[in-house]
């Protein structure tokens, strides 16, 4: 491990693929990860450092002033105690205005991963939005985007085109693969797997689950995951009698998520805005 380059991921709600690839990067650097979320981490490691920050629905700038001084507060307590030479955020906002703050109180530059809707969806719901994302983008010392117009649309926002990078998700084949002894008998089954976020349109997809519950009694609903609107989607379950068939999962591993997949008939994907979403390739490997 090369400690010469020791990276300070900044996070929200860390997912497993994410971790996946900070673990794979850890073995040949130094890095850490402040993980801030807004109920239980799904994460606990000597390597990571969970903070909570309370959740605001759809209010900015408060959420993103919220997040970004807890980020700051964990940032602050761990440059005290070690070196770090380089940040990390996967996400354009708030996850990169973090790392930006971060950055300028410490002389140390930043790398910002753009996903999706934090440059297709955000900057469209207010001006505060459209400037944080832009001022992010503008002083990244490198952008990697899932796709090439996510790139296209971090250059329109002031990104160097010489510092952006397309790297696309991969999947792991040793995980995600066609299963060998999956049952011909089992019940039709309906898979969500994400964070259970407004964006991703999570009471929605509860709605279509019981028009299809009408329709086909024997289907059944399995959600992977979890985010500050579980409690208001097993209030709508319970409201729609899905209690019986819609299965709250909770945070899974890679491979659990796998064998959910192998299990499933279909993914259900109802977000209003995605970039490269991955699950879509990963159920795809898993049939």
């Amino acid at each position: 491990m090369n400690s010469d380059c020791n990276t300070l991921f900044i996070e929200r709600a860390l997912q497993s693929l994410v971790m996946d690839q900070i673990r794979e990067l850890g073995k040949h650097v130094g890095t850490h990860t402040i993980d801030v979320h807004y109920g239980t981490p799904n994460f606990t490691a000597d390597d990571i450092t969970a903070v909570r920050c309370r959740f605001f629905p759809m209010v900015e700038p408060i959420k993103g002033a919220l997040f970004v001084g807890t980020a700051m507060k964990a940032a602050d307590e761990l440059c005290a105690s070690r070196e770090f030479h380089l940040l990390h955020a996967h996400f354009g906002y708030p996850d990169a205005l973090a790392a930006f703050k971060i950055g300028r109180r410490h002389g140390l530059p930043y790398i910002v991963s753009v996903l999706g809707d934090d440059l297709l969806l955000y900057p469209q719901r207010n001006r505060y939005l459209r400037r944080s994302i832009a001022t992010v983008m503008a002083n990244a010392a490198a952008v990697i985007g899932v796709s090439l117009h996510l790139l296209d649309t971090a250059v329109a926002f002031g990104a160097d085109r010489q510092r952006c990078h397309h790297i696309p998700d991969g999947i792991r084949p040793e995980v995600f693969h066609l299963a060998t002894d999956a049952p011909h008998d089992r019940a039709p089954t309906i898979l969500f797997a994400g964070a259970f976020l407004p964006v991703k349109n999570v009471l929605r997809m509860i709605d279509a689950f019981a028009i299809v519950q009408r329709e086909r009694p024997d289907v059944r609903f399995m959600l992977a995951g979890d985010g500050p609107l579980r409690e208001a989607m097993e209030q709508r379950s319970a409201d729609a009698g899905l209690t019986q068939t819609v299965e709250f999962v909770g945070h899974v591993t890679q491979p659990q998520l796998a064998g959910l997949m192998q299990q499933s008939s279909v993914l259900c994907l109802p977000s209003v805005s995605e970039g490269w979403p991955n699950v879509i390739v990963e159920a795809l490997a898993c049939g």
